[in-house]
């Protein structure tokens, strides 16, 4: 069996388009973060993250989840 790799920052660009995608429940992208934190942070790339609508994060909807990493 051939083993086979992908870029990390690929991973990060196809988990930042899911974050962002208007029809994703939260617990979805709760899933999405973790494993998405994870790698980054194994793999030494981890540079933090930004929330895609900060109005909505202080005003408590839920939002918190709509995010996009570095």
């Amino acid at each position: 069996m051939k083993r086979k790799t992908i870029e990390v920052d690929r991973i990060r660009i196809e988990c930042n388009n899911m974050l962002a995608h208007p029809g994703f429940s939260t617990d979805r992208r709760k899933g999405i973060i973790d494993i998405l934190s994870f790698i980054l942070c194994e793999s030494g790339q981890y540079n933090g993250y930004k929330f895609i609508d900060t109005k909505a994060v202080l005003e408590g909807t839920g939002e918190e989840t709509k995010r996009v990493y570095f």
